[in-house]
């Protein structure tokens, strides 16, 4: 899947070491690029990797 990175804030909830949960910020059933590069910003076009 293809599409444009968009900087958003979110909240987060409950952490541990392997997840983290949004509580705010999100819509059901978007994609979210967890780890970034430094090459990623505002409305630069990503793709998604299954």
């Amino acid at each position: 899947m293809e599409g444009v990175a968009t900087l958003r804030t979110v909240v987060l909830g409950h952490r541990n070491g392997l997840r983290s949960e949004v509580t705010s910020g999100l819509e059901a059933g978007e994609q979210v690029l967890t780890h970034p590069s430094d090459q990623v910003s505002d409305g630069t076009s990503i793709r998604f990797r299954d």
